[in-house]
């Protein structure tokens, strides 16, 4: 089942006022990161702060690289990807966390995205992808948020908000 922002608006405007305001006062809600589902809880829960996991997280993070990979290689030849274009060749690469990456497997990514990536723009994106899965696997919460905050200092590059439908979504 789907979850909209009507549909969790009603379930939380249907809590006794006494739990709505105890759930208000909680430090933190976990949460799909799903603009309905977002949307209703800040509607309803202004006081609470938004969690959002390590999955959701990496699964928008991985999905706005891979559109950027995709409009760069369309802007570049004009067309889709095929086998022996070079973006389309590091698109596993790319989704590879750069820990994980070997010597030979992190200069094969680096001169695919030098013969593919003539602005930089998958480069930018794959760096900012990183350094977010990144924030999520220090030991610190402290350490963490310096490193979001220093990733909000960057702003949202152009093509993430492509990936979520525009910057007005």
């Amino acid at each position: 089942m789907s979850r909209s922002g009507a549909r969790e608006r009603s379930l939380r405007t249907g809590w006794p006022p006494k739990a709505r305001s105890s759930r208000a006062r909680s430090a933190s809600l976990p949460s799909t990161p799903t603009g309905g589902y977002a949307n209703a809880i800040s509607a309803t829960l202004k006081e609470a702060d938004m969690v959002v996991d390590i999955f959701h997280v990496t699964k928008l993070a991985s999905q706005a690289l891979d559109e950027v990979r995709r409009r760069v290689q369309q802007d570049t030849l004009g067309r889709r990807g095929h086998a022996k274009d070079p973006l389309y060749r590091a698109r596993r690469l790319l989704l590879t966390g750069a820990n994980h990456l070997t010597e030979k497997m992190a200069t094969k990514l680096d001169a695919l995205l030098q013969e593919g990536d003539p602005n930089w723009e998958v480069t930018i994106t794959w760096t900012v992808y990183q350094k977010l899965i990144d924030a999520y696997q220090q030991p610190d919460s402290h350490d963490m948020v310096t490193l979001i905050d220093a990733l909000k200092d960057l702003g949202v590059p152009p093509a993430w908000s492509e990936a979520r439908g525009g910057a007005d979504s």
